[in-house]
């Protein structure tokens, strides 16, 4: 089943998408989105989960994605 926070993955179509986490060099740790179908991850990180989510949401909508084909 789909999460209800995330758009589908824009490369697979995918629905298990999770929030990562990275940690920077100065030991801050920033949130990003991926894809746990086919490995895509979001190339912007975010401070906060709640802006990680919301940038995976928004960065390609579905139509976009199915418009645009694979990456």
């Amino acid at each position: 089943m789909a999460h209800p926070y995330f758009t589908p993955c824009p490369n697979c179509h995918g629905t298990n998408i999770h929030i990562a986490e990275w940690f920077t060099d100065s030991g801050e740790t920033e949130y990003y989105g991926a894809c746990d179908d086919c490995g895509f991850e979001d190339d912007a990180h975010s401070a906060t989960e709640g802006e990680a989510i919301d940038h995976w949401r928004h960065f390609v909508s579905p139509a976009d994605a199915e418009d645009e084909g694979s990456f």
